[in-house]
């Protein structure tokens, strides 16, 4: 959940690292919904 709240943070600052904590998050809950709903809608 962490990693998922550093990547709202970070979005719009620092996509890549924002990518990287969304990754990470997903790699420890592959089944988050939000998380996943995230990366579908990532440019």
């Amino acid at each position: 959940m962490t990693h998922f709240r550093l990547a709202k943070l970070l979005r719009e600052a620092d996509a890549p690292q924002a990518k990287k904590h969304l990754l990470d998050c997903l790699t420890l809950a592959p089944r988050f919904r939000d998380g996943l709903a995230m990366l579908r809608e990532w440019p």
